[in-house]
């Protein structure tokens, strides 16, 4: 990326709706984004971030400095309630 043009104030979404995969290239790609965002006076904001790469968000405790929004309120996560570390490991026909 060689440049970010933003306002002050304007927001940049990030959909990450598609995003399969995110190893440590992609946690450090996504951390250039949002430094250059904040940099430029943007509101940089990841969105749709599917389950596991949340998770991998929330152990390497980068909510907050990736700007994560919350699951919408129509997921299987904020419908039940339930945090996935609470589930157990997975039984024997799982």
């Amino acid at each position: 990326m060689e440049q970010i043009d933003l306002l002050g104030g304007d927001r940049l979404d990030l959909d990450c709706a598609g995003l399969t995969f995110m190893g440590s290239t992609g946690i450090g790609a996504l951390l250039e984004v949002v430094r250059r965002a904040c940099e430029a006076g943007g509101e940089p904001h990841l969105r749709g971030v599917p389950p596991f790469q949340r998770r991998i968000i929330e152990i390497t405790q980068l909510v907050d400095t990736l700007h994560v929004d919350p699951e919408p309120s129509g997921s299987p996560e904020a419908e039940s309630g339930s945090d996935p570390r609470d589930a157990g490991p997975p039984g024997p026909d799982q």
